[in-house]
């Protein structure tokens, strides 16, 4: 059954669910069995998120807000003004109420390289270890697993633990939450069991936090009056001049208000302020 989209209005079961990971792991065509339609750009040809992305759905009785995201470690020569900081520093203001949980969405197959380990080093070391609590490991590219088993015999557990791949290490880090997806299949009972079980993970994160969402330290201390980003179509006003946003922002529908773009600002500073003091020595440094 497909989820239900929803507007833009707050709701306080709302939980915000960040897509993360390399250029054609599957991280958009997560996010659409996820919210049950296409709302997420997918291709075949690369990188097409080129900066972040927010719908909503609703999921039983939970509100779930997703936020699709670039490759970070990724160069854009087409896109000169792209700044994979100031880019983290927006989902950092997007999610200001915090990240419920961070989808590590992995291609099944593809090996855990060193970059991306030193990309989740650099995650602890400028968010701490709380993150990988609130972590879910989200394997794409089930029927690529289910051909492997079918052809080969291999077994999921005897995949995981194999390490070639390099994921054994992570699992343990985040307590062995995972879940397989097959975003290709048009069994639409398969695709509803798939995200039954991302919910029970996700439901395993909030009952360790006491329903507490992971909240970034470089965010300011929150004012009573919340001014929201103002999200309208491209024929809307434009982003602001004086602070480089990616080229496909507007078309989106990402139109920042000044109120939100002055957070990115102040935590995008405090981001460099700690990079140049050597206390920021992980994602600062990496990016």
């Amino acid at each position: 059954m497909a989820a239900k989209s929803t507007g833009s209005n707050p709701d306080t079961r709302t939980k915000t669910l960040l897509l993360f990971g390399k250029t054609g792991s599957g991280k958009s065509a997560t996010g659409n069995t996820i919210l049950g339609e296409k709302k997420f750009k997918v291709s075949s040809k690369g990188q097409t998120t080129r900066t972040y992305q927010v719908e909503t759905c609703q999921r039983g009785d939970l509100t779930l807000k997703i936020i699709d995201t670039p490759d970070i470690t990724e160069k854009m020569p087409d896109d000169p003004s792209f700044d994979p900081l100031r880019e983290v520093a927006r989902w950092i203001v997007e999610a200001e109420d915090g990240f419920d949980a961070l989808l590590f969405v992995h291609h099944f197959g593809v090996r855990f390289s060193d970059q991306q380990k030193d990309v989740f080093k650099a995650l602890e070391d400028t968010f701490g270890k709380e993150i990988f609590r609130h972590m879910i490991v989200v394997l794409s590219y089930g029927d690529e697993f289910e051909r492997a088993r079918d052809e080969e015999g291999i077994t999921l557990e005897g995949y995981l633990s194999d390490k070639w791949n390099g994921l054994s290490g992570l699992l343990e880090r985040v307590d062995r939450r995972l879940v397989l997806f097959d975003n290709r299949t048009k069994d639409e009972e398969k695709r509803a069991s798939q995200v039954d079980g991302l919910m029970n993970r996700l439901r395993d994160v909030m009952d360790a936090h006491g329903g507490q969402p992971y909240r970034s330290k470089y965010l300011p201390p929150r004012s009573p009056a919340h001014v929201p980003a103002i999200r309208q179509s491209s024929a809307g006003r434009e982003p602001p001049t004086n602070v480089p946003y990616p080229q496909d922002a507007a078309a989106l529908g990402i139109v920042p208000s000044d109120a939100q773009e002055a957070k990115v600002q102040s935590v995008y500073d405090a981001m460099v302020e700690a990079r140049s003091r050597n206390i920021c020595p992980g994602l600062c440094s990496v990016l």
